[in-house]
């Protein structure tokens, strides 16, 4: 009923502000905040953050001025299927993409059920994905590039992927 009522009025979601210190799910909300398109608020308390996480969330911007910025699309983050949950253990994928359609395609996936779960990741559950165009996939959390290929390969690629409960 809320998502009625704000859907006229013109609102952003509210994706709140985290605890990059928080053990379990620090870095979950990280990612959740860097793929959403929307400002990132970090509500530490003094002397405890992890400035690891905080580093892989921003850059310097060039030229050495030494400023910091976050590193987050311009878009709307877009659940790629918002009812995984009612479909029994599934990784959660949420999409977005920068710079255009075709361009840097971006994928955050969580998983949210209780126990590890496996999926094969496709080149199409990634928005803004054009055929013809070949695409390369980098696996952040796995430090890993792997060529997809593109849309309209006879034969196209998948990544296996296994994650445990999002932490």
């Amino acid at each position: 009923m809320n998502n009625l009522y704000t859907s006229h009025l013109n609102a952003l979601p509210d994706w709140d502000m985290f605890q990059s210190s928080l053990p379990t799910y620090g870095s979950m909300y990280a990612v959740a905040r860097c793929i959403s398109g929307r400002p990132i608020y970090i509500t530490n308390t003094l002397g405890r953050h992890n400035i690891n996480l905080i580093n892989q969330m921003t850059a310097s911007t060039p030229g050495g001025t030494g400023r910091l910025i976050s590193l987050c699309p311009s878009r709307v983050v877009t659940p790629i299927n918002p009812f995984v949950r009612y479909r029994g253990p599934r990784l959660l994928r949420v999409g977005n993409f920068v710079r255009g359609k075709g361009r840097d395609a971006l994928l955050a996936i969580f998983n949210t059920a209780t126990s590890p779960v496996s999926e094969l990741i496709h080149l199409a559950d990634f928005l803004g994905i054009e055929p013809g165009k070949r695409y390369i996939v980098y696996a952040f959390s796995a430090n890993r590039v792997v060529d997809m290929g593109s849309l309209v390969d006879s034969n196209p690629k998948s990544i296996s992927l296994m994650l445990d409960p999002s932490r």
